[in-house]
């Protein structure tokens, strides 16, 4: 799986391509590795004892995980849920195209509060995207790792109104 830059996420049961970012349905799986130009080194038996190994089961039959917490290796992109059903859009046009389409008639659909969300989806085909808690960002510079140390030592309330003081 390294050599065709594949991850299994386990409790999904899918493989994720590294390169792309997006989980690759099982079926499509030698198709895909094509179209990275590394089918040379895949072997189909090899893929099909991974497959029973892991338990990988089609895109169908997979549903979006509901812990909200995200899975590695797939790209988290911002998104619209919408507020009448749990559909997650990309783009504010395409909530607005929802909304008029399936929500024609509903109180207050024409100047409704959608949601800004963080989300993901585990195949580009079924596109179904689900809401995600981001991981933190990671420190990654000597300077974010002396703030966090201070922040952790320091009396100075961050909540606190500042005052104006008299010299």
């Amino acid at each position: 799986l390294e050599d065709i830059g594949m991850v299994v996420y386990k409790p999904q049961g899918i493989f994720i391509c590294r390169s792309c970012s997006t989980g690759v349905d099982a079926q499509h799986l030698l198709t895909h590795i094509a179209n990275h130009k590394l089918v040379n080194r895949v072997n189909a038996e090899h893929l099909e004892y991974i497959k029973k190994h892991y338990g990988i089961r089609s895109a169908m039959d997979i549903s979006p995980p509901q812990d909200k917490h995200s899975i590695p290796f797939l790209t988290i992109n911002d998104g619209y849920m919408c507020p009448h059903c749990d559909r997650i859009l990309l783009t504010k046009g395409s909530m607005l195209k929802h909304l008029s389409k399936e929500h024609r008639g509903v109180p207050g659909s024409k100047s409704v509060e959608y949601r800004q969300v963080k989300c993901q989806t585990l195949f580009p085909v079924p596109c179904r995207h689900f809401e995600v808690i981001p991981p933190p960002t990671p420190i990654t510079t000597a300077f974010e790792r002396w703030l966090q140390d201070s922040k952790e030592k320091t009396f100075f309330d961050p909540k606190a109104t500042p005052t104006a003081v008299q010299v």
